[in-house]
């Protein structure tokens, strides 16, 4: 995977090359930091490399059903970044959907036998809808925000200036296209 610094130079290839056919998608594991203060940061780890393999082979899977590239990068903390080439917002949405879905159903075993449910959360954008990667990147952070912020173990993706989120995901009290506009 990716560090920081190739995501960086991988975003200045972009702006160089001018094009804008890309998806940026921002994920986050839930409650990252409870697992550190709970398990120690050992098991965290283990957390951070369990995720990166589930990933990785999600990403092999679209790669090799849809022929495009996707790149991965790790972002920070419990952050990661995707960059996904010529595809469209819609199929990227249902396809980390459902790869959350299955992920959600998996257990993470401690050193010491104890199982966890893992989750995350996600942000997408589409650079096509922005003025540069960069936008874009920032537009899926603010989507990933928004995810966390509505009760997590969801995506939310960014499309025309508003956020777009699965209404059977969120609470029947709270909107957040109500709450959240540009």
């Amino acid at each position: 995977m990716r560090n920081y610094r190739q995501f960086r130079r991988e975003l200045d290839r972009i702006d160089e090359r001018g094009s804008l056919a890309y998806i940026a998608l921002m994920l986050d594991i839930d409650n990252f930091k409870l697992i550190n203060d709970t398990y120690g940061h050992t098991e965290g780890n283990a957390v951070l490399k369990f995720f990166a393999t589930e990933l990785r082979k999600w990403r092999k899977y679209v790669q090799n059903e849809t022929g495009k590239r996707i790149k991965l990068f790790r972002f920070g903390g419990e952050e990661f970044f995707v960059l996904i080439e010529n595809m469209e917002i819609d199929d990227v949405f249902e396809r980390i959907e459902q790869f959350k879905n299955e992920f959600n159903h998996q257990n993470f075993v401690t050193e010491d036998g104890q199982q966890l449910k893992i989750s995350f959360s996600g942000g997408l954008s589409d650079a096509r809808e922005t003025t540069s990667i960069r936008l874009a990147v920032k537009d899926a952070d603010e989507a990933l925000y928004v995810a966390k912020n509505s009760g997590k173990k969801r995506v939310v993706k960014r499309r025309q200036k508003s956020l777009v989120v699965n209404s059977k995901d969120l609470r029947p009290h709270y909107s957040e296209q109500e709450k959240v506009q540009d």
